[in-house]
């Protein structure tokens, strides 16, 4: 074999070892992962009741978070506010946020599980911390603006 086609050959090897390097890079995630705004539904059942909520959370890369609600219970609709909200982001893209709002909703586990290349946010809804009796379940989608 030729010095041209060794050194061909090695270039090749060392691009499809760079790409899967890269490739497996991609895949860790962290609070940054995360960063932004984005808008979420969520519906199931809060302490019994049916429960639908619908609103914005902001991530601020570094393992906070400021969301702002409506919630529907029963067909009463309330805005909710946060008083602390924190989230961790694993590796493998699961997490958690830990939420606590004004008023006797809160304190809330979310877990959660990011795919579709960041875009998308799979949950679940507990209120493990306190309370009893929620079980629900939404999406939460990367908000973006028509203006680029």
């Amino acid at each position: 074999m030729s010095a041209r086609r060794i050194y061909v050959a090695m270039m090749v090897f060392a691009v499809m070892l760079a790409d899967v390097g890269i490739s497996q890079a991609d895949q860790a995630f962290t609070p940054r992962s995360i960063r932004g705004t984005w808008g979420f539904s969520v519906a199931g059942t809060l302490r019994g009741a049916p429960a639908v909520t619908v609103g914005l959370i902001t991530f601020d890369g570094v393992g906070e978070c400021v969301p702002s609600a409506q919630l529907n219970v029963g067909g009463t609709v309330t805005p909710l506010t946060s008083l602390q909200c924190s989230y961790t982001v694993n590796p493998d893209g699961t997490g958690a946020v830990n939420v606590t709002f004004v008023g006797p909703v809160g304190p809330f586990i979310v877990d959660f599980v990011i795919v579709d290349a960041k875009k998308e946010i799979l949950i679940i809804v507990s209120d493990r911390l306190g309370g009893g009796g929620t079980v629900a379940s939404g999406v939460v989608l990367r908000q973006e603006s028509g203006d680029h």
